[in-house]
This record gives C-alpha cells, structure tokens and sequence, in this order.
C-alpha cells in the first residue's frame, strides 16, 4: 500500500514539474525578448534604477504578506476561533485602518526620516506582524492575531511611499510601463504569498494532523479529505459527533499557521533588509508623473 502510494504521488508530482518547466522557460523567453526589443511589453531596463528596483520589491514584498495572512487567519477565525463569516470580516478591519493611517502618515515621515527609511520600515513592520503570530507563546488567542493584523496593515501603508519611488525612479515617458510593473508585482506577490505560505501551512497541518492518529479510526476517504483540508474535517467531526478530530485538526491548523508566520515573517524582515540597501541614501519624493 506504501508503494502504491508513492507511486500515485509521483503520478500527480510529474505533471506539477513539466508546468513549472514549460513556465520557467516560457518566462525566461519572455524577459529575453523584452531586453532585447526595441519596443518591450514591459521595459525591464526601468530595473537598473535604484529607486524603481525598491519600490517594485516592497510592492511585491507587502502583498506577499498581507494575502496570504489575510487568508489563513479568516479560516483560522471561523473553523478554530468559531467566528461567524460577519465576525471574521469585521475582525479584519484592523488591517485596513491601519493600512489607511499608515498611507496618510507615510508621506510628512518620509520628509523627516527619509523615504528609503519609510518604506523598508513598513515592510519590516509587516514582518514583525507575522512573526507576532508565530512567536505567541501558549495558546494562540484573538488578540495576538488583531494586533499582528493590524502591524501587517500599517506595514502596507508605506506602498504610498513605493509607488512614488516607483514612479520618480521613471522617466516621463515610460510612466505607463512602470504602472504595468507595479500592478505585476501586487499580483505577483499576492500569487507567490498563496502559493509558498498557503503550502507550507498546509504541509505541516498535513502532517501533524496526520501523526496525531486522530485519523485512524475513520475510514480512507473520509480520513483523506480530513487530512487535505481544515474545513472538511470540521465538517466531517460535526457530522460524525467526533469533538476530539475538531480540537485535532484546529490545533494542527493553528501550530501550522504560526510556524507559516514565523517563515513569512523573516522572509519579509530579509525583504526590507534588501529594499534599504537598495533603495539610494538620501531618497527625497519630489514630485512623480
């Protein structure tokens, strides 16, 4: 049955790696292509300025925080924490405030501390939110999880300051690249924030659920959609009366959602690290286009 097992895995996980191939030499032919045309898609040579490079990095550095908490701590509130859909929603206001206090406050601090200490200090802000979610000691608690929410949002109020940078570090005339750059690298990031934080959570969720035992007694199908997803197996204990593989399966989700923040959040901490020393010394927002 092991082998059986291995066997299916390695099924699914070669198709997975001949899309990642085609897509990584389809990218690459991309970017080829755009340095050498005269008239890119996107001007990938607006990368040589310091200016553009950190603001371009911070974009994508934020949105790869912001949504991918935002995701794991809304099923983290309803299925672990019991909140209802309304109750989560209103629980994540804290990130937008912030976020909309932080983007009015950016600007005048910028002036007095530097842009280039402005925005490496939100996405390091945004950082130390997650890691506030990994490094709660004892039990995880609601209130932990709206203060890191709410460092994650003032983190993304210094994109006002990335955007500027962004388009200062431009000339006039490819304003209209620079714009198509940065939405690239808010979707890129959000993608990459999904696709690397969501998998991490649920790989450890996986397998500590797993190594619990909790899953034992069911039977495989019901036991493997328990094990792929933290919704089923809430499902599954309420329809089945099991209050033990409830408190399992929120228990491996919450421990899988803090060791998620402990990785992105250093990840984020090593992404202001890279936009400080990228971004030029003494940055001054003078004006964009």
């Amino acid at each position: 049955m092991g082998s059986e097992d291995l066997r299916q895995r390695s099924n699914f996980r070669l198709p997975a790696l001949v899309g990642f191939g085609v897509g990584a030499a389809l990218l690459a032919w991309f970017i080829v292509r755009c340095l050498r045309s005269p008239e890119p898609l996107l001007d990938l040579q607006l990368f040589r300025n310091r200016e553009f490079s950190a603001g371009i990095i911070a974009a994508l550095g934020s949105t790869f925080a912001m949504v991918a908490a935002l995701l794991l701590i809304a099923q983290w509130m309803q299925l672990v924490d019991g909140a209802s859909p309304v109750e989560a929603g209103i629980r994540l206001f804290p990130v937008a405030i912030a976020g909309a206090v932080a983007s009015l406050t950016a600007p005048p601090l910028a002036r007095v501390i530097g842009a280039r200490a402005v925005l490496a200090g939100g996405v390091g802000l945004a950082g130390i939110g997650m890691l506030a979610v990994g490094l709660q000691p004892g039990q995880l608690n609601s209130t932990t999880v709206l203060i890191a929410l709410a460092l994650v949002g003032a983190g993304t109020g210094s994109l006002a300051i990335g955007s500027a940078m962004i388009m200062q570090g431009s000339p006039e005339e490819k304003a209209g690249n620079a714009g198509a750059l940065e939405e690239t690298s808010y979707e890129l990031g959000a993608v990459l924030g999904v696709a690397i934080l969501g998998s991490i959570s649920a790989l450890l969720y996986r397998s500590e659920f797993t190594a619990s035992g909790l899953l034992d007694g069911l039977k495989p199908e019901l036991a493997d959609q328990s094990r792929e997803s933290l919704g089923a197996a809430m499902a599954i204990a309420a329809d089945l009366g099991l209050p033990d593989l409830a408190q399992g399966a929120g228990i491996a989700f919450t421990h899988a959602l803090q060791v998620t923040g402990l990785v992105g959040g250093g990840l984020m901490l090593a992404v202001a690290a890279v936009v400080f020393l990228i971004a030029p010394k003494g940055t001054t927002l003078t004006g964009s286009h």
